[in-house]
């Protein structure tokens, strides 16, 4: 081997302003279109849940990025922040298509 070991951090709901970005642009794109409505409930329900104090801090991934390499032997992957290892067993469980569905009707 290379002496290189790969690394997967998948990381859940972490609180940064993406969230909030993402709804105002859904917002000005989707206006006045067929979507409107649907998209105008998706940031809303976004910016909920940005704004909320369920997801994870971002530090979290620094933190496990720290680890990762500091470690002898690292994990494989790391499972991170709000939901993540929960929403990795049922898109195991399921299957990608039954999770993505899932996802699509939660946003």
């Amino acid at each position: 081997g290379s002496g290189v070991d790969p690394v997967i951090i998948e990381p859940g709901g972490i609180k940064t302003d993406w969230g909030i970005i993402a709804a105002e642009n859904l917002r000005k794109t989707s206006e006045g279109g067929a979507y409107e409505k649907a998209a105008f409930a998706a940031a809303d329900g976004m910016e909920r849940m940005y704004s909320g104090t369920m997801l994870t801090d971002a530090d979290v991934i620094a933190k496990t990025i720290i680890r990762s390499v500091s470690a002898v032997r690292p994990k494989t992957r790391y499972a991170v922040g709000y939901m993540a290892k929960p929403a990795i067993f049922v898109r195991k469980l399921l299957g990608d298509r039954a999770y993505d569905a899932i996802i699509g009707k939660m946003m």
